[in-house]
């Protein structure tokens, strides 16, 4: 079977801190993948200037991180789309894996950047939630055949839980498939503004989400509490 071309969609939004920190990181990742697309939706902080320093492409887009990355897979070449936060490391084996992958659909094994113990049982509760439910969320690095991806009509451009949204738009074709090589999630959320706390908040959103209420309202309370 011959190779895919993959694809890597990286959205931006004020993380001029993290883009500093990482450029070691995100370089190599420019040089590994066949294509990486940054798309920047309207920083303030100069990490739209920073990257079009250094990446040869960067796309401007409405703010959103779905509409950021409806944009990107739009302009991507790859058969294979490959959705990846700023703040999340892969390992050397995800982007040749993702290359033979005939998965229609799937997220990658993930690990949080802390040593702490606590943060080995959100990674285990995270994977047991997405093997069982059969919806991944942005932090797992969500994959997807570009055909199966237009299929079900990209992102649904929400405020919130686009991530949730898209999984649950795959789902309906096939189950997704998690492959075994990892990603390396930062884990300031979880430190900035506590363990318990953030785990209540993303389970108390995700049932509200279930229940109807709006993506906009969603946004207002995630947002009201957390930087993003």
């Amino acid at each position: 079977m011959g190779q895919k071309r993959v694809s890597v969609i990286v959205p931006v939004l004020n993380e001029i801190d993290t883009l500093c920190t990482r450029e070691a990181a995100l370089l190599a990742l420019v040089a590994e993948a066949d294509e990486c697309v940054f798309v920047d939706g309207g920083s303030t902080d100069g990490s739209l200037e920073w990257m079009q320093q250094r990446f040869n492409s960067v796309l401007q887009s409405p703010k959103g991180r779905a509409v950021q990355m409806n944009t990107g897979a739009s302009r991507a070449e790859g058969e294979l789309l490959f959705f990846l936060h700023v703040d999340t490391e892969c390992t050397p084996g995800v982007i040749p894996a993702l290359r033979h992958s005939l998965a229609p659909w799937g997220y990658c094994r993930l690990s949080l950047s802390s040593s702490s113990w606590v943060f080995r049982v959100i990674e285990r509760g995270i994977d047991w939630r997405a093997r069982v439910t059969g919806v991944a969320t942005g932090d797992q690095g969500l994959f997807v055949q570009r055909s199966v991806f237009e299929k079900v009509g990209g992102y649904p451009e929400l405020a919130l839980m686009e991530d949730v949204a898209l999984s649950r738009r795959l789902r309906t074709l096939s189950w997704p498939t998690r492959i075994q090589e990892g990603l390396i999630s930062a884990a300031r959320r979880w430190e900035k503004h506590g363990v318990v706390r953030t785990v209540l908040t993303m389970w108390y959103l995700q049932l509200l989400f279930r229940l109807g209420v709006s993506d906009t309202q969603l946004a207002e309370r995630y947002y009201g509490k957390h930087e993003k």
